[in-house]
């Protein structure tokens, strides 16, 4: 029976895309800054705005307007003016986006070569704080304290809420060049961005910092137009040459 069902799905997978006149499939890499927004206990956040964002994903649009996003994210915090210490981000998440340009039916000439796309979804991030290794190394920890319970995972376990806006300009019919802005809530985390404890009781608290990048969107697919661009109303093949 489940071998039916599968069968069954393979055949209308094959179906839907068959019927498509675009491509739905990106892949897509930025490079940016992030600016902390809280919690600030015991720090300038201006210290910590820097340029050690990185951001790998790729999306599925399931239609002209709506689709789905899976990322990698890294983000390294460190003090501009000393950079011993600090805390480094791993995140790993899935998002839905929506095509806002078609949504609002931004005109033809717009969408011809821009895109405006509002994504948001849920994520975990491992927070690697260097407090943790140097308490490994010399024995000090914040406030004097030792290291809460599982110390050996070198690491603090974050979920996280995304929320953000990516503007697409089309470079040709395979690339875009990407600016995005993302807003990343931190739900429940004990360490600030200079790798240290934010209280000497373990207390949690809800954080959150931005990311702004720019970057590349590789399209892939047997036709020419991706979802971003397709225009029903405009033919899609290129004309032979004579």
């Amino acid at each position: 029976m489940s071998k039916l069902i599968l069968i069954f799905i393979l055949l209308l997978s094959n179906i839907i895309l068959a019927q498509r006149k675009f491509n739905s499939f990106s892949l897509e890499t930025a490079l940016g800054m992030h600016v902390p927004i809280s919690p600030n206990q015991n720090i300038n956040r201006g210290d910590y705005i820097g340029f050690k964002h990185l951001d790998i994903g790729a999306r599925y649009m399931i239609n002209e307007q709506l689709g789905v996003k899976f990322s990698y994210a890294y983000n390294r915090f460190e003090n501009r003016l000393d950079k011993k210490f600090g805390n480094t981000y791993h995140r790993i998440g899935v998002e839905g986006v929506v095509n806002f340009s078609k949504t609002l039916n931004f005109s033809s000439e717009f969408i011809k070569t821009n895109a405006l796309l509002i994504h948001s979804g849920i994520g975990v991030s491992y927070a690697y704080p260097d407090v943790l290794k140097k308490y490994k190394k010399t024995g000090f920890f914040s406030f004097g304290l030792t290291p809460n319970q599982n110390f050996d995972k070198m690491y603090e376990q974050i979920g996280n809420i995304i929320i953000g806006c990516t503007y697409l300009y089309k470079l040709s019919d395979s690339f875009a060049l990407s600016a995005d802005s993302t807003y990343i809530a931190n739900y429940m985390h004990q360490y600030n961005y200079n790798g240290e404890l934010l209280y000497k009781e373990y207390k949690k608290v809800i954080g959150g910092f931005m990311n702004f990048s720019i970057g590349i969107q590789f399209y892939i697919g047997k036709h020419r137009d991706h979802s971003d661009w397709y225009l029903k109303n405009t033919k899609s093949v290129k004309k032979k040459q004579l």
